[in-house]
């Protein structure tokens, strides 16, 4: 998957943050921030929409690479970039990284499903 590292930290300075500010932001210690931003670990889906939230961008902002194939199909569709590519194999691109996109995101809410369950149990049990 993307490494979101080099997004993260151009957006953190682009709202003038430090590492530590976005930390407190999230309620989270500075050294998790840090990880992410090194590309040292995986970001859970409920930060990645709080980070969309704080620095005002969609979540495929963040999540998502710029130089895959979706991204350079859009540029050459919206005519950012010359090619002579076939725009039905750039369509074809847009597609799978939606896909991957999504799966990614179902994994994420059937883990936050399955910890919600693990709540309701444990409250049931008190």
């Amino acid at each position: 998957m993307y490494s979101s590292s080099i997004k993260l930290r151009k957006l953190r300075n682009q709202f003038r943050l430090s590492q530590q500010d976005v930390a407190n932001t999230l309620e989270l210690a500075q050294s998790t921030y840090f990880e992410w931003e090194k590309n040292d670990c995986d970001i859970k889906l409920e930060y990645i929409i709080l980070l969309s939230d704080l620095f005002k961008v969609e979540i495929i902002d963040i999540v998502s690479d710029d130089n895959s194939g979706a991204n350079k199909a859009l540029q050459i569709l919206f005519n950012k970039t010359e090619s002579k590519i076939n725009p039905v194999y750039l369509l074809n691109d847009i597609v799978d990284a939606q896909k991957k996109n999504i799966r990614f995101l179902e994994n994420e809410v059937a883990t936050l499903l399955n910890k919600v369950d693990m709540l309701e149990q444990k409250s049931k049990v008190r």
